[in-house]
């Protein structure tokens, strides 16, 4: 007889969703957030062949299986349970609550096709195929399922954002942090990350500090999400051979750069006497403190990263 459980780590095709329940069990808890898929999957199972014997005790009876979820639930104090099992009483101290097992069906199939000698019915199995959509309808005579959109507004989890239904499909509404959608594709969410601290204007503008000669320093970023510019400080104390501003990293040179020594006024010139505006490399010809705005002068916008090289 199967009265025991043996618990699986699966990977479940159900997509994300999450549900609200309050649960009650040892004690009351409100509020809580049940998250799909499946983390485990528990199956009746024996167990045989135990050494050293254990002392025995606890249930019987067979069990069905189980599929557990993940559960958050709000804080609260926990009283200690007594219990026994075939290893014998004691006393535990509950933590918290982690997980919500709910019990399966006693026999699991997608599609069952049950005949007798004069008809055929078909029994079909029709669970949501994503957060957008509500449990379907099955069609006995095709095994086919039917799909109602979920109401508009139902929370969704495209990745790494928060989302809401809209006529059966999730729209993003807010990435989440460090990350961007570039690409306007709901289905991979928000697919940019990019942690490159925020320096977007002259006046806020992040400062690499003083190049020493015959030194280097080097920056790497993106330029998410569209319209975005980063700026940056550099002093160069003396002037050395090249002092030099440059792209090493520029996948398809879709990014410029601009030189200043003050956020008002026009750019410096570049020692090939030209301005250093739009620009993919600047020689300098004197010391001081320069102002490099790095922007996306045409779309598209990508997640390519750059990496600009200051050289003295």
């Amino acid at each position: 007889m199967a009265d025991h459980l043996a618990c699986y780590k699966v990977k479940d095709s159900i997509a994300k969703r999450t549900y609200t329940a309050d649960v009650d069990g040892i004690v009351a808890h409100a509020g809580c957030f049940v998250k799909m898929p499946a983390k485990l999957a528990c199956l009746p199972s024996t167990k045989s062949n135990v050494d050293p014997l254990p002392p025995g005790g606890g249930g019987t009876g067979a069990t069905n299986g189980f599929l557990c979820y993940a559960l958050k639930c709000p804080k609260g104090t926990l009283p200690p349970v007594d219990l026994a099992d075939q290893f014998g009483g004691r006393v535990l101290e509950l933590k918290g609550v982690k997980m919500l097992c709910a019990p399966v069906e006693t026999a699991v199939s997608t599609t069952t096709t049950v005949t007798t000698p004069t008809t055929t019915t078909t029994v079909c199995n029709c669970p949501a195929p994503d957060g957008c959509h509500l449990d379907g309808i099955c069609d006995p005579t095709t095994g086919g399922c039917a799909y109602a959109h979920a109401p508009n507004g139902t929370a969704c989890e495209p990745p790494n954002a928060s989302g809401t239904c809209s006529n059966g499909a999730c729209e993003i509404g807010a990435c989440d942090s460090t990350w961007f959608d570039v690409n306007a594709h709901a289905a991979d969410g928000c697919e940019c990350q990019d942690a490159t601290p925020a320096a977007g204007t002259c006046l806020g503008r992040a400062n690499l500090g003083t190049v020493n000669l015959g030194s280097v320093i080097q920056f790497t970023g993106k330029l998410v999400p569209a319209g975005r510019e980063t700026w940056l400080q550099v002093t160069f104390p003396s002037h050395g051979t090249p002092q030099r501003i440059q792209f090493t990293t520029n996948p398809g040179a879709e990014l410029r750069f601009d030189v200043y020594q003050q956020c008002a006024g026009g750019p410096v010139f570049c020692s090939d006497a030209n301005p250093a505006s739009n620009r993919q490399s600047c020689d300098l010809d004197s010391g001081g403190v320069y102002l490099v705005r790095v922007y996306r002068p045409t779309p598209p916008v990508t997640c390519n990263q750059y990496t600009l090289r200051v050289q003295n």
